[in-house]
């Protein structure tokens, strides 16, 4: 490859890398990211001879000052200051890549492009940015090195001397076009220091000792687009979200029983409401507070406290991402929350609050937290005996009904429920009714004139999840049973790869919680199956492939993004508990192998006899191999006459006739022949056989003369000793 289109497509790839770790981000918005694609094809061919770019600098010169204003308008109204930086970078490396004409333009290049690279570790802390930043650290290895040997040809190598006139620059055209400076192996050994450097700043990061992204700044997951959940209900606007993979939470259990399929039926638990209007639902100032008993953890973080932990719980560690409400999601009856100090001591996170048994904490970025869950219901016996609502009063906010609620369906309340005694009777009454009459559909028709509960369970009698949830928690109401209706996700998909639950954004799903008094909240779900079972599929290679990469973003969470001194300590805990159990397991190992070698020894000798007879037969072929491309290589450093024209040149040196610093052995033997040096003009003819022998092709250096080069070194020497003697008379005549 031509030094020119290598150092060219190194430093294309090296931007491209760094610019991609902030576009994967999706800040930068569609439009510019486009834009600088198309700019960045356009700067390719933007090159001399095709183009002049000194004709464009004025043109440059005030779109960058427009680039600039707008920048300082953007962040007046606003606009974060490192996306707005980052966009400035952006418009600023297109310019250079444009105007692109000395290995000052490239050195400006280099800068830019790792200033947009430290943007993305912000910007875009996914793990996309792990692939971008390894394709950097290659190209800008390539970039960095070529650019090097740039500059020292612009600088040096291009001056040259003609006797003691001025040194004059030389063209770089012939130097750039040459395919001898770079090749495969130049590209493969830089590219191997460069992997290698990586590795060893990856071994780094595991083993130098943490204190915390805190004690700068947060390092977390950026926001994703999250269709499937919202922190609200409004009957018909569910929509079509079920065939979203989007993954929203990742949830490793403590549990082997509730891993894979037994994971399908949990309900994470995330929102919960009490009032319900106009065909939303919502959270009244009437509904109880949540209440929540803090208690310090032995890592310096805290445990908040729904209810005290029982013997047996089922532990969740959950990897939320940010989504469009601040609570934070457990399995089936959450009993408490474990935060890490450095999310609970922010001033912004520290307030846990929330109402109908939610746990709120501002986790707009995404947040890292471990649950711990009662997953088992109470036994039907035990519902059963549970009596009705002693106080009615004490429950009004879960028996409020609406204004504006139609009394039929009060009506058809009534006549579910006649003759059910006991809340268990009610609650299994209506929610047969549900499952028995109505059906599953995502495709919604409303009638805008009609409450949307009626419409649903007189007229269409079909519809998602929150349509079932809420005619059971209005219908238990309307029958005296105190209910909320609660969003979350169910179940998702298991992952196999990483041993984890990933809920995505399909998932999601609401559902109907029952008072029972004297064994409280009761998780109670009427869709039918048709909404229960996941639409998404999970058994092609597709789906295989996804979930392998989704492990790979989770892994890049945990040991990178949020990586800290606790998990630190547990690697090390690791390590030292495997070298521990291998030095027992290791002796017992090597005992059985020296036994072995004993019982074998013939054999093992005659083994290690074959192989240091393949090796001596590998080296010596090698030895003589190299030794035959030396005898027939005739050009080069390694011809004959190479050593001839050495000698010689050093003896004029030492004569006051020196090669000078730049000059090249043609000007030293012409400067000799200017000075009537002895055997000048032999030294002379014996300079073109040096430059045949050294810089020719092999067939026209295999023709050099080597005995005309011998008489010549005999006839230059013969000068020199001329020379001496004729001096020596002069001095003896005196």
């Amino acid at each position: 490859m031509q030094f020119a289109a290598a150092h060219k497509a190194a430093t294309f790839l090296m931007v491209a890398s760094a610019f991609a770790a902030i576009a994967f981000s999706g800040e930068l918005g569609d439009a510019t990211t486009l834009a600088a694609v198309a700019a960045g094809g356009i700067a390719w061919f933007w090159e001399p001879p095709r183009v002049r770019p000194e004709r464009f600098v004025p043109v440059w010169t005030a779109l960058a000052l427009a680039a600039f204003g707008w920048t300082v308008l953007a962040l007046l109204t606003g606009e974060s200051a490192l996306l707005a930086g980052a966009r400035f970078l952006v418009f600023l490396l297109i310019v250079k890549l444009f105007n692109r004409l000395t290995s000052r333009d490239h050195l400006q290049i280099c800068l830019l492009a790792f200033l947009m690279l430290v943007a993305g570790t912000t910007l875009n802390p996914q793990l996309s940015f792990a692939i971008c930043f390894l394709g950097y650290v290659v190209f800008a290895t390539w970039a960095f090195v070529l650019l090097h040997l740039r500059r020292e040809m612009e600088d040096n190598l291009l001056v040259r001397h003609r006797g003691d006139a001025e040194p004059e620059r030389l063209q770089v055209d012939r130097i750039l076009a040459s395919r001898r400076v770079v090749d495969r192996r130049f590209l493969a050994g830089t590219g191997a220091v460069s992997l290698a450097t990586f590795a060893l700043a990856g071994l780094l990061f595991l083993v130098f000792p943490r204190i915390g992204f805190g004690l700068f700044f947060q390092q977390s997951r950026p926001g994703i687009a999250m269709a499937g959940f919202s922190d609200g209900v409004t009957l018909g606007g569910h929509g079509l979200i079920r065939d979203d993979a989007t993954v929203v939470m990742r949830v490793v259990l403590s549990d082997p029983l509730r891993r894979g399929g037994g994971a399908a039926d949990l309900h994470f638990r995330g929102v919960a409401f009490d009032r319900y209007a106009g065909g939303q639902w919502s959270r009244s100032r009437a509904a109880p507070v949540t209440e929540l008993t803090r208690e310090p953890l032995a890592d310096g973080g805290v445990r908040a406290l729904l209810e005290p932990l029982p013997a047996r719980s089922l532990r969740q560690e959950i990897y939320l991402e940010p989504i469009d409400t601040t609570a934070l999601f457990a399995a089936a009856r959450p009993l408490a929350f474990d935060l890490d100090a450095q999310q609970f001591t922010r001033p912004a996170r520290s307030r846990l609050n929330g109402q109908n048994d939610e746990v709120r904490m501002a986790h707009g970025a995404g947040i890292r937290y471990i649950a711990h869950s009662d997953p088992d219901l109470p036994s039907d016996a035990r519902l059963a005996a549970a009596p009705n609502v002693a106080d009615p009063a004490a429950m009004a906010v879960y028996l409020e009904l609406p204004v504006e609620l139609p009394a039929r369906v009060i009506e058809l309340a009534t006549t579910i429920t006649a003759g059910k005694a006991t809340t268990l009777e009610r609650v299994r009454a209506v929610h047969s009714y549900l499952q028995v009459g109505y059906r599953y559909t995502l495709q919604m028709k409303s009638n805008p004139g009609q409450e949307p509960l009626d419409h649903f369970l007189f007229d269409r009698k079909a519809g998602h999840c929150e349509y079932f949830s809420s005619a059971m928690a209005i219908l238990l109401r309307a029958a005296g049973v105190p209910t909320r209706n609660v969003n979350g996700f169910l179940g998702g998909e298991w992952n196999e790869f990483g041993s984890y639950l990933a809920v995505r954004s399909g998932d999601a799903h609401s559902w109907v919680e029952v008072w029972f008094e004297g064994i409280g909240w009761v998780t109670w779900d009427p869709t039918p199956a048709g909404g229960t079972t996941s639409r998404l599929a999970t058994s092609g290679v597709v789906d295989k492939l996804r979930r392998a990469l989704d492990t790979l973003r989770l892994q890049w969470f945990r040991w990178v993004v949020e990586y800290d001194l606790s998990r630190q300590v547990s690697i090390f805990g690791r390590v030292r508990d495997a070298f521990q159990s291998g030095r027992s397991s290791g002796a017992g190992v090597l005992s059985q192998l020296r036994a072995g070698l004993v019982r074998h020894r013939d054999l093992v000798a005659a083994g290690i006899l074959v192989l240091a007879i393949i090796a001596g037969l590998i080296v010596w072929r090698r030895t003589r191999g190299a030794s035959r491309s030396r005898s027939s290589r005739s050009a080069g450093p390694d011809h004959p006459v190479v050593a001839l024209w050495a000698k010689q040149a050093a003896r004029y040196g030492r004569r006051g006739h020196p090669r000078r610093p730049g000059d090249t052995p043609r000007e030293q033997a012409a400067a000799a022949r200017r000075a009537d040096a002895p055997g000048a003009v032999e030294f002379v003819e014996l300079c073109e056989l040096y430059y045949t022998a050294r810089y020719a092709p092999p067939e026209a250096a295999r023709a050099v003369d080597l005995p005309r080069a011998r008489e010549l070194v005999r006839a230059i020497s013969a000068a020199f000793a001329a020379r001496r003697a004729s001096k020596s008379a002069a001095q003896h005549t005196t």
